[in-house]
């Protein structure tokens, strides 16, 4: 009930939108930025754009993780939490994906509908990771202590974006 009365309350800040190419893994509009408080708010929502096949060129299928945004040291392949991502049928599966000391895991949180408007939160930094969407919070405790910054969208394991995504990320 406090979550939703904080989302609620809350005056927005701009939205910044991050562009991922077609063929690319990288968005576009990156920069080096440290994360207030060890936590970040943010809105988004899927649109046509985010929808794909997960195959190889050769068709083969393939199961990986997108990451969305989140929280990272300056090595996010060391220790980082970030909401990750996956078309799953005509859904998007939403994970809370964390590497700690070099090895990756993730837990399922949550099922989203094109065009439904997302409420997250990703702490990290202070012994614990915490992840929040639309209701379902996932919490790891015993994590590195770090000062983070923020982990920008990425397409992929080893396919490539296969047309042009754009994410429209909105902190608050």
């Amino acid at each position: 009930m406090l979550m939703i009365l904080l989302f609620g309350c809350t005056k927005y800040d701009e939205a910044q939108i991050y562009v991922i190419p077609e063929g690319g893994h990288y968005s576009k509009g990156r920069k080096i930025s440290r994360v207030k408080d060890n936590e970040i708010y943010f809105h988004f929502t899927f649109n046509e754009t985010h929808r794909y096949i997960a195959e190889l060129p050769d068709g083969t299928a393939v199961d990986f993780q997108n990451k969305l945004y989140g929280l990272t040291a300056l090595n996010p392949e060391k220790h980082s939490a970030r909401i990750s991502w996956m078309q799953v049928g005509d859904r998007f599966l939403i994970l809370a994906f964390y590497h700690i000391n070099g090895i990756w895991d993730s837990e399922p949180l949550y099922y989203a509908e094109i065009d439904e408007e997302l409420d997250l939160v990703i702490t990290a930094g202070y012994g614990i990771y915490r992840f929040y969407c639309n209701g379902t919070e996932y919490i790891l405790h015993g994590t590195p202590k770090f000062k983070p910054y923020r982990a920008y969208p990425y397409f992929g394991g080893d396919p490539v974006c296969p047309h042009k995504m754009t994410f429209i990320i909105e902190e608050f």
